[in-house]
C-alpha cells in the first residue's frame, strides 16, 4: 500500500473509511496507477461500480492522475452514452488551465493532472436522474516550479469555468 508518508496507508485508509460510511456515490482524486488497481478493487468487492475514464492521455513514469466516480448500483444505473444524447452522460477530460509539469526522464512529456468527471445517474427506485461530478482543480504546492499561487488561483477560476460550462451543457440534454 501506498504511504501518506506519515504511516498511514493511503489506499487503506481510503477504502476503509468509504466502505464504512458506504454513501451511495463518492469521488476520489489522486488515483495514480500505483494505488488506482487496489482502491477500484476493494470498492467493487464492497459492492461499488466505477464510472472509469481512467485519462490514459498523461502516462508517463507511473504518474497518471483522475477523478473517478464511484456509485451504489442497488441505488443507481448509469446513463450511457449515446448519440441521442450527445454522448453526455458521462466522460472525463482534462482541464485546459492547469500547471503541467515535465517528466525529464521521458522525453520531457508533458503531465496535465487536472480534470473533471461526470456522469448521470438513475434513481432506479424513483426514475430521477442525478448528475455527479467530481474534479481536481489547480492547486499550488511547492514542488511545482514556475508555478504560483496567483497561476493556481487564476486557473481554479477556469477550471470553475469549465465545470460549470460541462454542467449546464448536461443540464440542457438531460434537464434540471
Amino acid at each position: 500500500a501506498v504511504s501518506f508518508g506519515n504511516g498511514i496507508k493511503r489506499a487503506e485508509h481510503a477504502t476503509s473509511l468509504i466502505c464504512g460510511m458506504y454513501p451511495d456515490i463518492v469521488g476520489i482524486q489522486e488515483r495514480q496507477t500505483i494505488i488506482k488497481t487496489e482502491i477500484t478493487d476493494v470498492l467493487k468487492k464492497s459492492g461499488y461500480s466505477v464510472v472509469d475514464e481512467y485519462r490514459t492521455d498523461t502516462t508517463s513514469s507511473g504518474i497518471l492522475s483522475c477523478t473517478p466516480i464511484f456509485y451504489n448500483p442497488q441505488k443507481f444505473e448509469l446513463v450511457e452514452n449515446s448519440s441521442s444524447n450527445g454522448n453526455l452522460a458521462h466522460g472525463t477530460f482534462v482541464f485546459a488551465n492547469s500547471y503541467q509539469t515535465t517528466n525529464q526522464t521521458i522525453s520531457k512529456t508533458k503531465i496535465y493532472t487536472k480534470s473533471l468527471s461526470w456522469a448521470v445517474l438513475k434513481n432506479k427506485a424513483s426514475g430521477q436522474l442525478v448528475l455527479a461530478m467530481n474534479t481536481h482543480f489547480a492547486v499550488h504546492t511547492d514542488s511545482y516550479t514556475n508555478y504560483t499561487s496567483k497561476d493556481a488561483v487564476r486557473d481554479r477560476a477556469k477550471n470553475a469555468e469549465q465545470t460549470l460550462a460541462k454542467m449546464s451543457q448536461v443540464f440542457a440534454k438531460f434537464g434540471n
